[in-house]
């Protein structure tokens, strides 16, 4: 992924090319360094900020993740229709995903104690065609 040109986006932990990372809007949301993240459900086997941000784990784990990812989602799919951004990643655009998001935020009261997951993934730009 770094050989293309990708860059870590730490509220979806995958791959993003450059032109469809929004670094302003991540800065935002700074998960690696505001919580430990771990390698098991237990919360158990921490990770450093260096290993996340190489992607170097399949599966990591932590607290109160899973609502945080879906509002940087649709904050970042607010600001790419705001903005008029040419470029949009396709995570984003799910429109599965954010179903996926919404159900979960009904039946979830994710809590403080709650401990979610993440799968290491790989995004592509899909360019928008906003016509003026």
């Amino acid at each position: 992924a770094l050989s293309r040109g990708c860059k870590m986006e730490p509220l979806f932990y995958g791959w993003i090319p450059l032109q469809c990372h929004y670094d302003s809007l991540t800065a935002q949301w700074p998960v690696f360094e505001d919580r430990p993240w771990n390698t098991d459900s237990n919360l158990t086997q921490q990770i450093s900020v260096e290993q996340l941000m190489a992607g170097r784990h399949v599966s990591i784990w932590t607290r109160r993740f899973h609502t945080e990812h879906c509002l940087f989602m649709w904050a970042k799919l607010s600001t790419a229709v705001h903005e008029r951004r040419e470029w949009v990643d396709n995570k984003t655009l799910s429109y599965y995903h954010a179903k996926h998001c919404m159900g979960q935020l009904v039946e979830d009261d994710e809590g403080w104690q709650a401990s979610s997951n993440a799968e290491l993934g790989t995004y592509k730009c899909v360019r928008m065609n906003w016509r003026r």
